[in-house]
Order: C-alpha cells, then sequence, then structure tokens
C-alpha cells in the first residue's frame, strides 16, 4: 500500500485508517478514526476512544487485510 496525500485524496467511508503526521518538533504514525459526517460530508478525524484528533496529518492509507488464518 501507498501513503496518500491528504491534498490529493480524503478517505471516502468512515473507518479506521493509519496516518502519518508530521509537526514542527516531530512526526509519527497511527491509527485514527476517519469519521464521514452524515450531515455536512466532510471528514473528522478522530481518535480510536471517539475524541477529536487534533495533530496535523499529512498523509494516510487503509489499513492492511488482518492475516488469514
Amino acid at each position: 500500500m501507498e501513503w496518500i496525500s491528504v491534498d490529493k485524496e480524503l478517505p471516502m467511508a468512515t473507518g479506521n485508517v493509519l496516518v502519518f503526521v508530521n509537526d514542527i518538533i516531530s512526526s509519527w504514525q497511527e491509527i485514527v478514526n476517519a469519521y464521514i459526517c452524515p450531515e455536512y460530508g466532510n471528514i473528522i478525524w478522530e481518535t480510536i476512544e471517539g475524541e477529536d484528533y487534533t495533530p496535523i496529518i499529512t498523509d494516510w492509507m487503509p489499513l492492511p487485510d488482518p492475516p488469514s488464518k
């Protein structure tokens, strides 16, 4: 899978995604929820616990499929 710039494309459905955050001091990767607001159709980034996610996300990618057993 490839990273997708948030400037080019955003997730089309609500669900967990892997994001890349790049702020002034450091950068990291984290799983967050991309919530598509049904009323306005815009995206709201949330923590897995459902709280607003405030770091600046530069890129994202879908989570890989789980391993088959």
